[in-house]
């Protein structure tokens, strides 16, 4: 067997072939953070306990080809730490002097808020806690750097009835804590997604409210607030489930509010359908242009959307369609939008074909980052179960023009439904260790051929069928880069990749 690092670099196989993505080879771990700084990307999330070992903050940087170079899992000296935030958080910055970065995390037991600085290297420079009586659980999911410290925005759950409201925590540059607001009634839930910066005195408070905010129908609000954490107004949309929400919220550079909703039909009790949709409002919150995307059955939405150098957006997260055991798995999602939320493109990822027996996948991006070059690089969390219950990490990139980087350009557009092209074959893991396996449709079998480095033949395994395993444990093939061939019955080469040995 050969060894594994810590972290493994994998080529996941995905309907548009394979592409960069990363997992962590010894424990559950998500990232909930992706930022870019001078081409370099740093993630951030939580490894989760494994046997002897504690949870930790996970924090690893990487090239713009998907490769780690640094990876920190930083442990409290007395207690586990547990990230109360979901993958959606944002909860790491790097900081405005490039000294470090600011990561807020929670321990446990007590959910205390923890403040930490780090170096550039994921050291620890000071720690520094915040306990409130009142509050059962701090969510902490918005950080933005301001003059004189930082400003943290979540929610928080009361201790008195669990009932939750937005809040906003002050703390100094040096981590000290300053002040902590909360924005909400008793009477329901209202749930605070984050915070922006408007003028340098005023921000912008947003998030949704309602009962059942969890399942059913949620409205929006946006609260104005200046730097002492005085609200000045707020907007609050009605409950309606075909514009339910108010989520990343941005300034475009008209000055207009630029956020993500959702639109929802249900069926008794139950979610039928859920659609993204990209909504521009006035300095007064009328909308001035809405667009609906992914008009099919299933869960489907934007979990970010970013502005990007040429203008316009990008939106990341999933997108559902029927399968073919009528099982809707969900797909990473990625589109491109110009200045007013039109799809210019789209394109879609799975990291498992339909075809293979999982029982259940999810296929989720929440961050996204646009390179010097214009490539996009997204990051998110897949779910699956053959019984167990299992979750990893994973990146995608595409170019500008949304090809994915190691392949010709077939992009495709919502209207695309999910699945195999013709003649289309999927190899997986990749990287490789004794083994790898080929999955195809419409094909009876392949002819493979593996070549070294030097272009010398290492392997030639006739009439492979879909799901064969292939035996790469033999002395001729050594750790390092090969390059495969596949071959229908016509002896047509039908697809050529690289494979990484290790």
């Amino acid at each position: 067997m050969r060894v594994f690092n810590t972290i493994i670099i994998s080529l996941f196989f995905t309907p548009l072939f394979s592409q960069f993505g990363f997992i962590d080879s010894s424990s559950v771990a998500y990232y909930s953070n992706l930022i870019e700084h001078e081409d370099t990307l740093i993630m951030a999330g939580l490894k989760f306990a494994n046997g002897d070992n504690i949870s930790g903050i996970l924090f690893t940087k990487f090239d713009t080809l998907g490769n780690p170079y640094l990876t920190k899992v930083l442990q409290h000296k007395e207690d586990e730490l547990y990230l109360l935030n979901s993958p959606r958080s944002r909860n790491l910055i790097r900081l405005s002097d490039n000294s470090g970065y600011l990561f807020m995390a929670s321990r446990s037991p007590g959910f205390a808020n923890l403040f930490i600085k780090l170096d550039n290297d994921g050291e620890v420079v000071w720690e520094m806690e915040h306990v409130d009586s009142t509050s059962n659980a701090d969510f902490i999911t918005s950080i933005i750097e301001v003059e004189d410290g930082f400003m943290l925005a979540g929610r928080m759950q009361w201790e008195s009835n669990l009932n939750r409201d937005p809040i906003i925590i002050k703390i100094s540059k040096d981590g000290k804590f300053l002040w902590r607001k909360t924005f909400g009634t008793f009477q329901n839930d209202e749930l605070g997604m984050g915070i922006i910066q408007i003028t340098p005195d005023s921000f912008a408070l947003f998030g949704n409210y309602g009962i059942g905010i969890q399942n059913g129908s949620p409205g929006g609000f946006i609260a104005i607030i200046d730097g002492a954490g005085t609200e000045l107004s707020r907007w609050k949309g009605p409950i309606n489930i075909k514009d339910c929400c108010v989520e990343d919220l941005h300034i475009d550079n008209k000055g207009r509010y630029v956020h993500i909703s959702r639109k929802m039909e249900a069926e008794g009790n139950r979610l039928k359908k859920m659609q993204p949709i990209f909504i521009i409002r006035d300095s007064m919150f009328n909308v001035l242009h809405q667009h609906e995307y992914a008009d099919t059955i299933g869960v489907s939405h934007f979990e970010r959307i970013t502005p990007v150098e040429e203008g316009g957006w990008v939106a990341v997260g999933r997108r559902t369609a029927p399968t073919s055991s009528q099982i809707r798995n969900r797909y990473a999602w990625i589109m491109r939008l110009d200045e007013e939320g039109k799809e210019i493109w789209s394109t879609e990822a799975a990291l498992f074909p339909d075809s293979l027996p999982v029982r259940f996948m999810s296929q989720d991006l929440n961050q996204v980052v646009e390179l010097s070059s214009g490539s996009i690089v997204a990051s998110g969390n897949f779910e699956w179960r053959f019984g167990l219950r299992e979750e990893r990490a994973f990146l995608l990139k595409v170019d500008k023009n949304g090809c994915w980087d190691t392949i010709p350009c077939r992009p495709l557009t919502s209207a695309t439904e999910i699945g195999l092209r013709k003649d289309e074959v999927l190899v997986y893991p990749n990287p490789a260790s004794d083994a790898f396996t080929v999955h195809f449709s419409d094909l009876q079998s392949v002819d493979i051929q593996l070549y070294n480095g030097s272009g010398q033949l290492v392997l030639a395994q006739d009439n492979v069928q879909s799901g064969e395993q292939i035996d790469i444990s033999f002395s001729a093939v050594t750790e390092g880069l090969y390059f495969y061939h596949f071959r229908n019955e016509k002896n047509a080469v039908i697809h050529t990749g690289k494979l990484i040995v290790q």
